[in-house]
């Protein structure tokens, strides 16, 4: 499913339905938004529009990946732990 489609309202009413879970979705839209303007910010770099030089295949290919991770760790964070 594409980004459109996720934000598109039909969809967006049939995968994100648990309103407890408004804070996991909203922090995972605002992250995939930082993302998006990293990105578009990166495309200007003529000798490395992806960022690959500074970040990896990341912004490119695992934007998902990307903010899937951070919620774990901003999750960790919040309960009061920390990785080992």
């Amino acid at each position: 499913m594409s980004v459109d489609q996720l934000f598109d309202r039909q969809h967006f009413e049939k995968t994100l339905t648990d309103p407890n879970r408004f804070e996991e979705y909203y922090f995972a839209y605002r992250c995939y938004m930082v993302l998006r303007q990293i990105k578009k910010d990166l495309a200007k770099n003529k000798t490395d529009k992806f960022g690959v030089r500074n970040y990896g295949n990341g912004p490119q290919f695992g934007m998902y990946a990307i903010i899937a991770a951070q919620f774990a760790n901003d999750s960790h964070i919040r309960k009061g732990q920390t990785y080992q």
